[in-house]
């Protein structure tokens, strides 16, 4: 059972300290999407000179197109949810208790389909070395 000094020697974070983790949560998740975006963009570009004549686990280049695609989506649901379009009141009725919810569902998403894309395409690459 914590004591009442516990509860001293770790103060609860301030205002200010939330907004910075919340801003180092922005650009991060601006980051995923942007190279997610651009990995997508260069590998459906160059997908010729990616795949060769006669490519291996070509349903890891697929599997990672779909993987980036997530991450746009849950970026534009993080937003949706920042700026309120993803709140009870958009839809007139109560959906969860705010939009943080939608918010965080759409981070993950995006975090989750950045790795696994990565992932993907790195596997592709490797299998496809000649």
């Amino acid at each position: 059972m914590p004591q009442p000094d516990d509860v001293a020697e770790h103060p609860k974070p301030s205002l200010h300290d939330l907004k910075e983790v919340s801003e180092v949560s922005d650009r991060l998740i601006h980051g995923l999407m942007t190279v997610s975006t651009g990995a997508l963009g260069l590998s459906i570009t160059f997908r010729g000179s990616i795949t060769g004549v006669s490519p291996t686990a070509l349903w890891l280049l697929g599997a990672s197109w779909i993987f980036f695609v997530l991450v746009i989506i849950g970026y534009l649901v993080d937003r949706m949810a920042f700026f309120g379009l993803l709140s009870s009141k958009a839809f007139g009725e109560p959906l969860w208790e705010s939009a943080g919810f939608f918010s965080s569902m759409g981070r993950f998403v995006a975090m989750f389909g950045f790795l696994l894309g990565i992932i993907s395409l790195v596997l592709f690459g490797l299998l496809n070395l000649h």
